[in-house]
């Protein structure tokens, strides 16, 4: 078994998940911290879409049920 950051820690209860397949980590703390740094890293950098990617934004918002989502 591989064991991730944070599995042989004392970790809160309330911060501990159990993640199947181990390929996240055990402290969900870790991977908000990790996806925060990554948001402010793409709002500090902003670039335009690619063409893909900007007829999948379009798909998305121009479909009913998923431009609820």
């Amino acid at each position: 078994m591989v064991h991730q950051h944070g599995d042989h820690h004392d970790i809160p209860a309330e911060h501990r998940k159990h993640k199947p397949g181990a390929w996240l980590p055990a402290d969900h703390r870790t991977q908000k911290e990790w996806l925060g740094q990554q948001i402010e890293q793409a709002q500090q950098n902003k670039k335009e879409l690619v063409p893909v990617l900007k007829d999948f934004k379009a798909f998305i918002e121009g479909s009913r049920a998923l431009g609820a989502v």
